[in-house]
């Protein structure tokens, strides 16, 4: 950088004033004898001034340069403090932006006297230094930046916490159906493709409906809590055609329930700041209630013992933990979920008639619900601040379920759960937003649509 000395017009007068001296002009004095004596001291007294002028300007514009670095300071503090803010909250600075070099004073030039003085009086730093430095004001930085990670991840699958001292609540209307064909043979084969018995083809829909209400709030910028309570409602329709079977036999069988379901509560926990290229980490845990009424909990007709109402809820409880991480990648969010659902066994304790001997009903003792592994990664693309989709995929290893049915205790076989995600985010203003979510199921297990409708405003409550 090169520095211009503000004394150039000091210089000046002292190299007239010899020049003067040189050529013999007599400068004027107050009095009209004594002329060389008092040319001289004039000259002098010229010289000191000027010599006190010299060192009172080099005095100032080190004042100024000492104020210029203490300026550059100061905009490089409130630089790492917003950093600092961005990176504990679980965010990360614009692509570089910490990398960016400071920018190059513009040089010294020489000033007047009252540009000088002007120039001596602290500064405060423009509205717009933090940005100009690669970071964000304070109050808005991060909160945008916020913005734009929840946005664009599917909130199921991971996401960035609520704000301490802040309760987002949810509203939630989802909707599912699947269906499924069986073909059962009950009879005997004598050769390959030669029966002698009942064939039956089983076709059911199922469709069910849930609306809940959801609440989040911010315990700390690293701590987040929630509740979820539905309500559900389901139908299933299940038509049986029996070939070669007896007049009377098949049907049209449907079914309807509806009430609370199982509550959930979770509690999240970022484990670290992302910083130095990490990803962000959360770890999660989450409890479902058996609030619903459970498929053994259901009322039986008392002579077939088949259901004549549907479930709400599982009827056990289910505790899940798992691990979310979060990586921001300006504008594309990379996003992965690993979790483990245990759900302990129950004591039944259940007769259930049977059609075929009244007197000797079927017993169901201990269930054990079989457990699950499930994953789930995807991308987020934020288009701006207002809008952005994400893609993903979710799955779910389902382990076979243990039944005891009359003191004999046999296991299903081990399913997996499949689906493909799509998502959409609009935000209406810093409060409210609305959240689309689609799955299509990939396996016989999934249910072939669910779209999920939230609507979630937030308000501060400190």
């Amino acid at each position: 950088m090169t520095a211009f000395r503000p004394l150039q017009t000091g210089s000046l007068i002292t190299l007239s004033l010899a020049l003067a001296a040189c050529s013999g002009t007599p400068t004027p004095t107050a009095a009209g004898g004594g002329a060389g004596t008092a040319t001289g001291t004039s000259t002098e007294a010229v010289y000191a001034r000027l010599a006190a002028q010299e060192a009172r300007l080099a005095a100032q514009a080190a004042e100024l340069e000492r104020q210029r670095r203490e300026l550059e300071a100061q905009r490089q503090a409130l630089s790492d403090l917003v950093l600092a803010a961005q990176t504990g909250r679980g965010l990360t600075v614009p692509p570089r932006a910490a990398e960016r070099p400071p920018r190059t004073p513009s040089p010294q030039v020489a000033q007047a006297p009252a540009q000088q003085a002007q120039a001596q009086a602290p500064q405060a730093p423009p509205p717009n230094a933090a940005a100009d430095e690669g970071s964000t004001a304070p109050g808005d930085g991060p909160q945008s930046t916020v913005r734009e990670v929840d946005l664009a991840v599917i909130r199921d699958q991971g996401g960035v916490l609520t704000p301490q001292g802040t309760v987002i609540v949810e509203p939630e209307v989802e909707f599912s159906t699947s269906s499924s064909n069986r073909f059962f043979f009950e009879g005997v084969e004598i050769v390959e493709a030669v029966l002698f018995g009942v064939i039956e083809a089983t076709e059911t829909e199922r469709e069910r409906a849930t609306a809940a209400v959801g609440a989040r709030y911010g315990v700390t910028d690293r701590l987040e809590v929630d509740l979820r309570v539905p309500y559900t409602y389901s139908n299933d329709r299940t038509i049986t055609t029996a070939v070669n079977a007896l007049p009377g036999e098949g049907g049209v069988r449907d079914l309807e329930g509806y009430g609370i379901g199982d509550v959930e509560a979770g509690v999240h926990y970022q484990l670290n700041d992302g910083t130095e290229d990490w990803p962000i980490f959360i770890g999660n845990l989450r409890v479902k209630t058996p609030t619903g009424r459970g498929p053994f909990d259901v009322d039986r007709d008392a002579e077939t013992g088949l259901e004549t109402e549907l479930p709400t809820g599982s009827g056990f409880w289910t505790v899940e933990p798992s691990i979310t991480a979060l990586v921001p990648a300006d504008p594309v969010v990379i996003f992965g979920n690993l979790g483990y659902a245990y759900t302990p066994s129950r004591d039944v304790d259940l007769l259930i008639p049977n059609p075929g001997a009244v007197d000797t009903p079927t017993r169901i003792g201990t269930v054990d619900p079989g457990d699950s592994i499930g994953l789930s990664f995807g991308v987020g693309i934020g288009f701006n601040e207002r809008f952005s989709i994400s893609l993903g995929y979710e799955h779910d290893y389902i382990f076979g379920t243990e039944t005891e049915v009359n003191g004999v205790t046999t296991k299903g076989d081990d399913a997996h759960s499949a689906s493909m995600l799509l998502g959409g985010n609009y935000r209406f203003n810093d409060r409210a937003s609305v959240d689309l979510r689609i799955a299509a199921g990939l396996t016989e297990e999934a249910p072939d649509t669910r779209v999920t409708l939230r609507v979630p405003y937030r308000f501060p409550v400190d």
